[in-house]
């Protein structure tokens, strides 16, 4: 069963880092079709990984808006 909130989350957060699904994945060392599957919910990454991606975006972003 997809698990849409976990779904969202990846999608909010990729949008938010204006990258598409293979930058993002690259950018993040994640394989390309692991992160598609994620995405299209074919495979559900651990709960403390979507943590960690959010945590390394806003860190990103933020040190993008820093450079300003």
């Amino acid at each position: 069963m997809k698990d849409t909130d976990t779904i969202a989350r990846l999608k909010r957060l990729r949008a938010y880092s204006g990258l598409t699904q293979a930058e993002f994945a690259t950018k993040y060392e994640i394989p390309a079709s692991t992160y598609a599957k994620w995405e299209n919910g074919d495979r559900e990454p651990a709960g403390y990984i979507v943590s960690l991606l959010e945590r390394a975006v806003e860190a990103d972003m933020s040190d993008a808006t820093d450079c300003d």
